[in-house]
């Protein structure tokens, strides 16, 4: 999708029923309140504060950043949303007031800028967040093609008594995009909700911040610290400035 507020709108009332705060967020924000401790951290693509408000519960100091309306007013309503700084703007190109421990983004939002040049783009404005000795932390999935067949895939993602999800996916290799349909099926009829995403390969996202004066200091296979191997599925990047020396900015 090229209108990331059009996303929003498009998810913002059921994503919480699909993304809730679980493990995964639970992990994240203990992972990165190891990294901020008690400082500000940044989010870029916040959304409804899947992982920002347990990390604002933690003690962090917690600002997330989203394109969409809808999405901050979910993020609002939800229980312990107050403690989450919110602002309306967009991650590639906007700059938020203040200086961070930490910048981070979570579960494949950098993927969801389109455009190579745009991708370099936030995360070079990502960088210009970071206090001295702070760290940009991103994390996603590590592209995996064996379940195509022709650059196409559906599955199953849900399978509840009342409704069904499916996902359907066509691959475009050349462009490193993945355009999606998620399909809901119920009673009620049937929901389509679009995602696409500019995949990034692990090397090419070092480089990216390579280009904003960024080097990688750990890469982990998930929030809870995970070797990374050729095996690994997802990644947890963390990157710090060039002439930076490597060390904890938790306080």
């Amino acid at each position: 999708m090229k209108d990331p507020a059009q996303y929003g709108q498009q998810w913002a009332g059921v994503y919480d029923r699909r993304n809730p705060i679980d493990d995964y967020a639970q992990a994240a924000a203990e992972h990165l309140h190891s990294l901020a401790g008690k400082n500000a951290a940044l989010e870029l693509g916040v959304g409804t504060g899947r992982i920002a408000i347990p990390l604002a519960a933690l003690g962090t100091k917690v600002h997330g950043v989203d394109v969409s309306p809808a999405m901050l007013t979910h993020l609002s309503e939800r229980p312990g949303g107050d403690r989450v700084t919110t602002s309306l703007a967009d991650m590639v190109n906007d700059r938020i007031p203040g200086d961070f421990a930490v910048v981070y983004l979570a579960f494949n939002t950098l993927f969801m800028v389109l455009e190579q040049r745009q991708q370099v783009q936030c995360v070079r404005n990502a960088s210009t967040h970071l206090r001295p000795g702070g760290l940009l932390v991103i994390e996603a999935f590590v592209p995996e093609f064996q379940h195509y067949t022709g650059s196409q895939a559906t599955r199953t993602e849900h399978l509840l008594d009342d409704e069904v999800w499916l996902l359907t996916s066509k691959h475009d290799a050349v462009r490193q995009v993945i355009r999606t349909q998620s399909i809901r099926i119920s009673a009620d009829g049937t929901e389509l909700r679009p995602v696409d995403l500019r995949y990034i390969w692990p090397s090419e996202l070092d480089l990216m911040c390579q280009l904003a004066g960024l080097r990688l200091r750990d890469r982990f296979g998930g929030w809870q610290r995970e070797p990374f191997n050729s095996q690994s599925t997802h990644h947890v990047s963390v990157y710090e400035f060039e002439s930076d020396d490597a060390c904890s900015v938790a306080a």
